[in-house]
């Protein structure tokens, strides 16, 4: 291999790299979980009342010319994030990124 790799697909060749390219490596991982969880669409309604608003749950008014849509958003790991595709854990890449060796 040469140089630091565009492309991971699997969690052997995040840990490949990282005694090679320790903060590049973590930078890759921390951007990951940066992305991690977020606000995803589940649904949309007609009408506000049906929607859900707390500490994960909120929603989004989109305008059109038959009236509002009130697209549901939830907190949430994302589907298909690069941390699950790859093979860790929340906490395993958290113990990465913390590692000072």
């Amino acid at each position: 291999m040469k140089g630091f790799p565009k492309i991971f697909n699997t969690k052997q060749d995040v840990m490949n790299c990282l005694p090679m390219f320790p903060e590049k490596t973590k930078a890759f991982l921390q951007n990951s979980l940066n992305g991690y969880r977020d606000w995803v669409a589940t649904g949309s309604f007609a009408l506000e009342t049906d929607c859900k608003k707390d500490e994960t749950h909120d929603y989004i008014v989109q305008e059109s010319e038959e009236g509002n849509v009130y697209i549901q958003t939830e907190y949430m790991i994302v589907p298909g994030n690069i941390i699950d595709r790859l093979g860790f854990t929340e906490e395993e890449v958290k113990e990465i990124i913390n590692n000072e060796e």
